[in-house]
């Protein structure tokens, strides 16, 4: 099941390799460089549920995707098809504060210009 979420999205290509970003940390400030049309997998890592899953375009403020729970050991699969900075930001307990919510940021670039380097996205099913 593919959920495109009102965006346009590319199929992933079975030859693509999959970059898989853990959300179990550390956390930085610094943006995870992914490339454009390029299969990405976020993997909860920890051990315990992650809650209140939110990807955001940071300059418009747009919502994207919001997952209530990614369980532990689950991925979100996802592609995004335009260039640009996005947050991923979630909980680590249910009923957190705002003040302990976790984020990482992500700098979608040009597939060639992530290669060289080391507002759309695709959600791919559920979290696996």
């Amino acid at each position: 099941m593919v959920l495109a979420a009102g965006w346009a999205g590319m199929p992933v290509q079975a030859e693509q390799a999959v970059q898989t970003i853990q959300m179990g940390g550390p956390y930085s400030e610094a943006p995870i460089r992914v490339p454009s049309r390029s299969p990405v997998s976020l993997h909860n890592n920890g051990e315990t549920a992650i809650h209140q899953t939110t990807i955001t375009q940071v300059p418009s403020g747009q919502r994207l995707a919001r997952i209530a729970r990614v369980a532990a050991g689950q991925s979100i699969h996802l592609e995004f098809s335009h260039e640009g900075a996005y947050s991923i930001c979630f909980y680590l307990k249910p009923d957190s504060p705002p003040a302990e919510e976790k984020c990482l940021y992500l700098d979608v670039v040009h597939q060639h210009s992530a290669r060289r380097a080391g507002g759309n996205f695709l959600l791919r099913g559920e979290p696996s």
